[in-house]
C-alpha cells in the first residue's frame, strides 16, 4: 500500500479560530501544483491516477487544500476525521492506518491531509530513516507501507513550490 502524508497549503496567519483558517491564494496555487505533482507520480499508462481512501482534518485549511488536489486526482473515498488534527494522537492514527492496511480490501493508495507538527511525527513513526523531518506547507511524502512490519520505507518526498 502507498502511504501519502500531505501538509495542507499555505495558510493564514495563526488566530484565536485556528479550525478556521483558511488557505492564501499563494496556498490554494501550492496545493494545485502538489496536486499535478502527486498525479504525475501516481500516472500509469492504463489509469487515471487515483487515492482509493483519503483521510482529511476537518480543520477549513485541508479541506481546501482537499479541494485543490482533488482537481489533478481521481479520489474515491474521502474521509473527513479528528484523527488527525494538529494536536491528534499519532498512535491512534498509526493503528487506524495499520488497520486499514489489515483489512480484506486494503486501499492501494491511502493518503492523508493534515498538519504540523502530525505529519513529521506520523512520518517519522511510519517511515525509518525520516526523522521528524519538517513539512513546509503542501509537500507530500510517499510511503511504500508494509502491514506485515508497520513500517514503510520512503518512496518519494513531492516538495511544494515555494
Amino acid at each position: 500500500m502507498k502511504l501519502i502524508i500531505m501538509r495542507h497549503g499555505e495558510a493564514e496567519p495563526y488566530n484565536n479560530d485556528d479550525v478556521n483558517r483558511q488557505l492564501t491564494r499563494f496556498g490554494k496555487t501550492q496545493s494545485e501544483y502538489a496536486g499535478r505533482r502527486l498525479a504525475e507520480y501516481l500516472q500509469d499508462d492504463l489509469n487515471k491516477p487515483s487515492i482509493h481512501k483519503l483521510l482529511v482534518s476537518p480543520y477549513r485549511r485541508t479541506q481546501q487544500t482537499y479541494q485543490e488536489v482533488a482537481k489533478k486526482i481521481a479520489i474515491s473515498d474521502k474521509i473527513d476525521t479528528d484523527l488527525i488534527v494538529p494536536e491528534a494522537n499519532v498512535q491512534q492514527a498509526t493503528d487506524y492506518i495499520h488497520g486499514l492496511a489489515c483489512s480484506d480490501n486494503p486501499p492501494d493508495n491511502l493518503m492523508l491531509i493534515s498538519h504540523m507538527p502530525f505529519v513529521s511525527l506520523l512520518a517519522d513513526k511510519i517511515c525509518f530513516g525520516f526523522n521528524a523531518k519538517i513539512f513546509t506547507p503542501a509537500d507530500i511524502l510517499i510511503v511504500d507501507y508494509n502491514a506485515k512490519g508497520q513500517q514503510g520505507k520512503q518512496l518519494a518526498l513531492i516538495q511544494s513550490i515555494s
